[in-house]
C-alpha cells in the first residue's frame, strides 16, 4: 500500500515537471520514506499495527502536518478512511481555534531544543462533531539527520474521560 502511494506521488510529480533537480530531490524524499518505514517497522511496529489493540491514535506527517501514514486506530477516532487522511494535513481536521496549539513548542522540537512535547487540540470528526485529544509529538529526522517528519501519538481525551467514569461508577455499584 505504501510504495503504491509512493508510486502514485512520484508518477503524478513527474507528469507535473522534467526538471532533473526536482526528480532527484522527489527521489530522496521517496527514499527517507522508505527509511522511515523501516526504522518504523523495526522499532515502533506495534504502534501502527492495524491489528494492535492500541487505543492511541498513530500518524507520521511531515512538518507541515501533511499525514503520509496513519494507523486503524487513528481512522476510527476521527472517522476518516486512511486514504481520506492521507490526502489531507491534521490542520484540516483540527479546530480552527486550535490551529497554533503548539507551534512554540513546534519550533523548540525543530531546533532539538526539546525531545518531545504534548498539547491539548480539538479534532473534527468527519460527521462533525468535535473531540478532545491530546497530541504527543516526537521529531524524526530525515537521512541528514535535519527535521524531516513528526510522529503523532493521539489520545481522545473525552474517551479515556468516559471510561473513567464508568469505572468510578463500577466501583461505586460494588460498594
Amino acid at each position: 500500500m505504501r510504495a503504491r502511494h509512493l508510486v502514485l506521488n512520484y508518477t503524478r510529480y513527474n507528469q507535473m515537471t522534467s526538471d532533473r533537480q526536482n526528480q532527484t530531490r522527489l527521489k530522496c524524499h521517496i527514499e527517507v520514506l522508505e527509511k522511515i518505514d523501516t526504522v518504523l517497522r523495526e522499532r515502533d511496529a506495534s504502534l501502527l499495527n492495524s491489528e494492535n489493540s492500541n487505543p492511541l491514535g498513530v500518524a507520521l506527517t511531515l512538518l507541515d502536518g501533511q499525514f503520509i501514514r496513519v494507523n486503524e486506530a487513528l481512522c476510527a477516532m476521527v472517522g476518516f478512511t486512511e486514504l481520506e487522511l492521507l490526502a489531507t494535513t491534521l490542520g484540516d481536521i483540527t479546530c480552527p481555534e486550535d490551529q497554533d496549539n503548539g507551534d512554540a513548542k513546534l519550533a523548540n522540537l525543530k531546533t532539538r531544543d526539546i525531545r518531545s512535547y504534548q498539547v491539548e487540540k480539538r479534532l473534527i470528526h468527519k460527521a462533525g462533531t468535535v473531540l478532545r485529544v491530546l497530541v504527543e509529538v516526537l521529531l524524526v529526522p530525515g537521512a541528514d539527520d535535519q527535521p524531516y517528519a513528526l510522529l503523532l501519538q493521539i489520545q481522545d481525551i473525552d474517551a479515556a474521560e468516559r471510561l473513567q467514569e464508568q469505572y468510578r461508577y463500577a466501583q461505586k455499584m460494588e460498594s
